[in-house]
């Protein structure tokens, strides 16, 4: 039996909203193994230690999420199912918390949130943001073209995979250098629009469903 891994980055602290996640997820029948990976304010050297780490092991799919996220067990399996389907990088719709778009970025000459007119159908990507599944296929190509960092130092050892670059005039972060990595090597990036994912802030949570609501009220 194929088993996920989520992973989830904890600078601070973990929000309530993520708490719960990981409770519901932790009762459901989906066969997952839960990690966290706490107080790296480096999120780019935490990301690379912890698909290293499961580099290392048999699981097949590394789900990261950050810790003021908050998504269901059925976001999870959406996600999860997508990234063994197309052996790919798939993430889930993940809105800033500015509320003024999500963290996708299309492909050229394409609407800025395409995602609203598939019909639910996962739709390939250049790069995505947010809580996102990493088939290991991903890592394993990625990891032929990068150095092991560290070997003989105290730091754990890793592979750069989410160190951030610059591509033209274009500043890369963690994630979509990653997936400009992952690109290079044959690999696709998916949205899944069936996980939608909640993303916390100091006031509320922002989803898909209150976006345009809060693009009214700022």
């Amino acid at each position: 039996m194929n088993i996920a891994t989520l992973c989830v980055f904890v600078y601070r602290n973990l929000s309530i909203p993520t708490l719960g996640s990981v409770f519901r997820l932790q009762q459901s029948t989906i066969p997952l193994r839960i990690t966290f990976e706490f107080g790296d304010a480096l999120i780019s050297r935490a990301r690379s230690i912890a698909a290293t780490k499961f580099l290392a092991g048999t699981d097949d799919v590394l789900v990261m999420s950050d810790d003021d996220f908050r998504f269901t067990p059925a976001d999870i399996s959406a996600l999860v199912a997508t990234c063994r389907e197309k052996q790919c990088i798939v993430a889930g719709v993940t809105p800033l918390k500015s509320g003024e778009y999500t963290a996708i970025v299309p492909f050229e000459n394409l609407d800025q949130e395409p995602w609203r007119s598939r019909n639910n159908q996962p739709m390939q990507v250049k790069y995505a943001g947010g809580l996102i599944a990493y088939h290991r296929e991903a890592f394993e190509k990625m990891s032929k073209s990068l150095p092991l960092l560290h070997q003989n130092s105290s730091i754990e050892p890793f592979y750069p995979f989410f160190m951030p670059t610059i591509k033209g005039d274009e500043y890369l972060s963690e994630d979509y250098a990653c997936h400009e990595r992952a690109a290079a090597m044959g690999v696709e990036v998916w949205v899944e629009p069936k996980c939608q994912v909640g993303h916390l802030t100091a006031d509320l949570v922002v989803t898909v469903d209150n976006m345009d609501r809060l693009k009214e009220l700022y």
